[in-house]
């Protein structure tokens, strides 16, 4: 998503005093104004937003940052999924229940699903319900293998807080901060930049409103602002809608798993995150393909296989699912017709390869260079650049045949 930037590492010991990383409730640092700050006035002071941003803000930016605007007033609430990874993130950061001891030996540390559960009540308001661990963890580099566990100070580096005062790794930075001490609330807006500098120009802002309880801040709203840009561009709309029920039926309802989008010509290729097999014994990863020109699914497949790494058409019909050990061909119904087993070479690439449309041959990465395999012989196609008079190491990733 779109940022301007607002994070760094704290140097004053004024600040370290209310950084995330404590035991207990975290409160904002006191002012030497005892009534605190009037409705509608900007909060200035670096000490509250520090607190802010290290406690609260920016957890937000890859967890509720990535989901849908929210409204609690109006019944609306973030989603399920982003409101337990703002939890988990909330409690390892802060730390509010003292589970996580920076002198054991032992960096994991079982989370119950209570406490999770109960924290994102706290900070979204959302009922999480009874938590799969197969399901919502399974994309977490910092929970053991099909454990509660976390590994809390690899996580705890992995979420290093860039300060308020500098830009993030998302280009997103705090904007604006007011407070409401009558309605008890702080309104942030973080602003999405596309470039840094001088030309400096915010993409898009989000506003979270969030309200003071006994325990923490809870996040009640969000509203993202698209600024005013007619005077630097002008836009012809040439999308297409589909029919959101024709895709819903497709996807079993499971609208809110969507992950994200392959087009090959009419056909869109909609992926989304695990569902339940319907045998009850673990997890499958749906594809389903979209006919754009008659706004219709054409069919889907549950595969077995988390990564997919493109799909490509065929030169016979259907289509081409590139997965990690293999490709397999499906028809115009999204029915298996074939598997071609990868050469070694090729998926030892892992994911920067791409198949001919007749499955004859591969165009690949080994090392640094771009090959060429068909008919049991390699060929060298290119080498990566060498190292560029600024340091940056340059590589080729994802090769893409065209014809």
């Amino acid at each position: 998503m779109g940022r301007k930037m607002w994070m760094g590492a704290l140097v004053l010991a004024a600040l370290l005093a209310v950084t995330a990383c404590g035991g207990g409730e975290a409160q904002p640092p006191s002012g030497p104004d005892e009534a605190g700050p009037q409705p509608g006035v900007s909060v200035t002071d670096p000490a509250v937003l520090a607190w802010l941003w290290e406690d609260y803000l920016y957890g937000s930016i890859f967890t509720l940052g990535n989901g849908r605007d929210f409204d609690a007033a109006a019944g609306e609430l973030p989603y399920r999924y982003s409101a337990l990874e703002y939890a988990v993130w909330y409690l390892v950061m802060n730390d509010p229940e003292g589970m996580f001891d920076p002198a054991t030996a032992e960096p994991f540390v079982a989370l119950p699903d209570e406490t999770v559960a109960e924290w994102a009540r706290r900070l979204t308001g959302v009922e999480l319900g009874s938590i799969d661990y197969a399901r919502d963890y399974e994309y977490s580099s910092v929970f053991a293998s099909g454990e509660n566990r976390i590994d809390w100070s690899q996580a705890r580096q992995s979420w290093g807080i860039t300060p308020y005062t500098e830009n993030t790794p998302w280009s997103i930075r705090l904007d604006e901060v007011t407070h409401d001490a009558q309605a008890g609330t702080y309104t942030a807006r973080l602003a999405h930049y596309v470039r840094s500098g001088d030309d400096a120009r915010v993409n898009r802002m989000f506003e979270y409103t969030l309200r003071e309880t006994e325990d923490a801040l809870q996040f009640v709203a969000r509203r993202t602002i698209i600024p005013d840009i007619s005077d630097l561009v002008s836009i012809e709309y040439c999308g297409q809608e589909l029919d959101a029920g024709a895709v819903g039926a497709a996807l079993k309802g499971e609208l809110e798993r969507f992950s994200y989008t392959i087009r090959v010509g009419d056909v869109m290729f909609v992926r989304h995150w695990p569902v339940r097999n319907e045998s009850d014994t673990g997890y499958d990863y749906v594809l389903a393909g979209y006919d754009m020109a008659a706004d219709a699914p054409i069919g889907r497949i549950e595969l077995e296989e988390q990564n997919l790494y493109g799909v490509r058409a065929a030169e016979d019909g259907g289509w081409l699912l590139l997965l990690p050990d293999r490709v397999m061909q499906v028809d115009a119904g999204m029915k298996p017709v074939r598997e071609i087993e990868l050469p070694a070479p090729v998926a030892a690439s892992r994911d920067s390869y791409d198949c001919m449309a007749d499955g004859s041959g591969f165009v690949y990465m080994r090392g640094g260079d771009l090959m060429l395999l068909r008919d049991g012989e390699e060929k060298l196609l290119c080498s990566s650049p060498p190292v560029s008079r600024y340091g940056y190491e340059l590589f080729i990733r994802y090769p893409e045949l065209i014809r």
